[in-house]
């Protein structure tokens, strides 16, 4: 839905059988490039180009696969990667000048060729949900918040709350994926009121979930981010351009 709302040209399809999915983008909306999220291990789906995020802080977790871990597949799989990025937030990285050499020699034993990104989690504006009204980020530093969310890596949003200098004095996570209902609401309700926040702040897929909650919603204020590619956007951009015209 995020996706959808922030590309509304771009047709968006979802399910879980993605060469379905794929065919009907193909056949029924002319598309030549399909895009396809999280889809490493969709292998029935021909692709030119697999480009693979990881968590710079901990790559490989605790080295298990599910569920023991969270690990999809074995280490060696990594080697079908044509790209591969990093990804962290602004506090983990400190500088555009942070030495990721310890990120490649951990990915190297298992591919050794695909260049390595970085991408840094670099939040661009607070808005109030549902009112239009935008803030910039630095609209936190020293206030009081409340902050839930309910995404894969919770504490990665936490860490860029306080990396913008927020007094978070109640932080709530929910599953990955969640969908809110009405005790979810009043819990987050009550928790604000009891903490004594100044706001409550959350994320941009939490809050595409919270549409039919309107008042609770137009109370929140939503960050947003955008991801910053080291060393350059352009060179992530034209190495994926070269590789689509690649036979």
């Amino acid at each position: 839905m995020l996706i959808a709302k922030s590309a509304p040209d771009v047709p968006v399809l979802t399910g879980p059988r993605r060469i379905l999915t794929g065919g009907t983008a193909i056949r029924q909306m002319g598309a030549n490039v399909l895009i396809l999220d999280d889809a490493f291990q969709h292998r029935d789906v021909m692709r030119d180009i697999n480009i693979v995020l990881i968590d710079a802080a901990r790559p490989f977790g605790n080295g298990f696969l599910l569920p023991a871990g969270p690990l999809r597949e074995p280490l060696s799989v990594l080697e079908r990667a044509d790209i591969i990025i990093a990804v962290g937030t602004a506090d983990h990285y400190g500088s555009k000048s942070f030495d990721l050499t310890e990120f490649e020699n951990k990915i190297r034993p298992f591919n050794r060729y695909a260049p390595v990104f970085y991408a840094i989690r670099k939040p661009t504006a607070l808005c109030r949900g549902g009112a239009g009204s935008v803030y910039s980020p630095g609209h936190l530093k020293g206030k009081k918040i409340c902050a839930f969310s309910g995404i894969a890596n919770p504490a990665a949003f936490k860490k860029t709350l306080m990396f913008l200098d927020a007094d978070v004095v109640r932080f709530i996570a929910f599953p990955d994926h969640h969908h809110y209902n009405n005790t979810d609401v009043k819990q987050l309700q009550d928790a604000f009121d009891h903490a004594g926040a100044e706001f409550m702040v959350t994320t941009e897929k939490d809050a595409v979930k919270l549409d039919q909650f309107p008042f609770f919603l137009n109370g929140l204020l939503i960050l947003t981010i955008e991801m910053d590619i080291l060393p350059s956007r352009d060179a992530l951009e034209r190495l994926i351009i070269l590789k689509l015209h690649t036979p």
